[in-house]
């Protein structure tokens, strides 16, 4: 008889900065709780499943102890995914939802549902956000205050150099 332990905590997401800009790179780590057989790690970001090409597992964590029959193991698994334009869809300010779901293969959803992590982070696209600015200036827009400071400078800086 082959009896299966199924994790009791939820996956942890780690390294995940709060933003990032556009052009670098995100990575980060998760670890799934402990289970028999060792559980399975999926990547999603914005609901959508991250290609296996840009996740790395790696060797599980050592055993936790239990009784003599069960080791129970848990995995890791790094995220590496470069933040380019096509992420940004082209936006200042663009959310990214991390989730790292754990799960067992073999064992059907509906006695051991997956287990999920989610957070969210925010890519950066500093020209947008340069091109979105107002840039002001004391001197600019019609004020008749700034325009008078401004011919009082003017005039005392000509003054001096007369």
């Amino acid at each position: 008889m082959f009896v299966n332990s199924i994790p009791e905590e939820r996956p942890k997401i780690e390294h995940l900065q709060e933003s990032y800009l556009l052009g670098d790179e995100l990575r980060a780590k998760c670890t799934s709780g402990y289970g028999d057989p060792k559980p399975a790690l999926t990547w999603y970001v914005n609901k959508q499943p991250v290609s296996g090409k840009l996740i790395q597992e790696l060797s599980s964590s050592p055993t936790k102890p239990s009784n003599d029959r069960i080791h129970l193991k848990s995995t890791i698994s790094i995220l590496s995914l470069h933040l380019d334009k096509k992420i940004a869809q082209n936006r200042a300010r663009t959310p990214l939802e991390i989730t790292c779901e754990s799960s067992i293969d073999g064992i059907n959803q509906a006695v051991a549902p997956p287990l999920a992590t989610t957070k969210t982070t925010m890519v950066l696209d500093q020209n947008q956000i340069v091109n979105n600015q107002k840039l002001h200036s004391p001197y600019s827009g019609g004020s008749k205050v700034a325009h008078r400071v401004a011919s009082v400078v003017l005039f005392v800086v000509a003054a001096r150099w007369c």
